[in-house]
């Protein structure tokens, strides 16, 4: 984890990326190991579908509808929430960035329990007014 933490803060402070951290505080994930499968599942399961979303305005009903209709049960429709995209117009760049968000990332959270200290600590590690401010990776442990 102190490695992956490090990655995250040079990533966010280099290239002014933004995570979204609560999605793990949804029942798909909290208090649960991140396992290959969650991988896999954040970094491809918008392929399919984030290009359909364009233009459409994300709202509670829309993701509930959403969540309940789709084939794909696990889906992980909890990230529509977020700031990034919940009551906003889905857009092209949206739909990018929640394909690709994760990638290179997720992987590295295997094996990791998603508890809630855990997503404070990756919160306040890749908030970028902490990003290049504190101490190393072994502070954090």
């Amino acid at each position: 984890l102190n490695s992956t933490l490090a990655e995250l803060e040079e990533e966010t402070a280099l290239k002014n990326r933004t995570w979204d951290w609560q999605i793990f505080l949804s029942d798909q994930f909290l208090n649960q190991t991140f396992a290959a499968e969650h991988s896999q599942l954040l970094h491809s399961t918008w392929d399919d579908i984030a290009e359909r979303l364009v233009g459409i305005r994300i709202t509670d009903e829309f993701i509930k509808l959403s969540a309940h209709i789709d084939r794909d049960e696990d889906r992980p429709w909890s990230i529509l929430y977020s700031e990034n995209y919940f009551n906003e117009t889905f857009t092209r760049d949206m739909a990018d960035r929640l394909t690709s968000i994760w990638e290179g990332i997720s992987e590295k959270l295997v094996g990791v329990t998603m508890t809630k200290e855990v997503i404070e600590l990756l919160d306040y590690v890749t908030d970028k007014t902490n990003c290049g401010s504190q101490g190393t990776p072994d502070d954090y442990s």
